[in-house]
């Protein structure tokens, strides 16, 4: 198919391609790890921004869609290569001043959870109302897990991490609850008795939210035992392998 034809884009023929293209890492069944799903995802948004790369609009609709897809299924490792292996095209592209804000964002965030970075300072509020900072933490390694119990993905991943903590006493895990229902929170909580959990019902709002720049559920980030970032993962099994 030609990729470089802008009268396309207004049909359904690109979006088809590239998705049909994806799908078979985007699959659930092929017993691919989250590494390997990474790694040839990687490959294939390549190869489509090089197909698609014969016409700065139809290079800009390809950008656009795979942005948009990563985001929505929160393949944060995904949108970080298309954002920072394509910036100039990027910038170049957005013209829109809240995908400009939202890029500017998502850069800041790469720059400040960059691996080896000191962690940004953070407050909890445990579910009894008290605080407790980050730096009172002292463990071999630290887990950030940000999730909720409305979250299909978080009923997935929570348990796996339970499992691992109540296995792994170096390891503390703050598992830090997207929910805004107190009621709805507390229950969630019973299920997972090994992790340290705090909640400010802000939701998306939330400081730590915004310090740690969390735009998905779940979202897990390990730091060592002087607090430092390893890494910022959207899967327990890509996190758990650094630990």
């Amino acid at each position: 198919m030609d990729t470089t034809n802008p009268k396309l884009i207004n049909t359904p023929l690109y979006s088809e391609l590239i998705i049909n293209y994806l799908q078979y890492y985007l699959g659930s069944d092929r017993g691919f790890s989250d590494d390997q799903i990474v790694e040839e995802l990687t490959k294939c948004v390549d190869t489509i921004l090089q197909k698609f790369g014969g016409h700065p609009i139809t290079q800009r609709f390809a950008l656009k869609f795979l942005q948009l897809g990563f985001k929505e299924i929160g393949q944060e490792e995904l949108l970080q290569h298309i954002d920072q292996t394509y910036k100039t095209q990027i910038v170049e592209f957005t013209s829109d001043t809240k995908e400009q804000s939202d890029f500017e964002k998502r850069m800041a965030g790469y720059a400040t959870l960059k691996a080896g970075n000191l962690s940004p300072a953070a407050t909890f509020t445990s579910p009894e109302g008290s605080s407790f900072d980050l730096k009172d933490i002292k463990n071999k390694y630290t887990v950030l897990a940000f999730w909720a119990s409305w979250c299909p993905s978080c009923e997935e991943q929570m348990p796996l991490v339970e499992t691992y903590a109540k296995a792994h006493t170096d390891v503390t895990v703050v598992a830090v609850s997207l929910d805004e229902d107190k009621d709805e929170f507390i229950s969630a909580i019973k299920n997972y008795p090994s992790l340290t959990h705090s909640c400010d019902y802000t939701a998306w709002n939330s400081k730590i939210v915004e310090a740690y720049y969390i735009h998905a559920s779940p979202t897990f980030i390990v730091l060592d035992d002087q607090q430092r970032i390893v890494g910022k993962y959207s899967s327990w099994e890509a996190a758990e392998q650094e630990l």
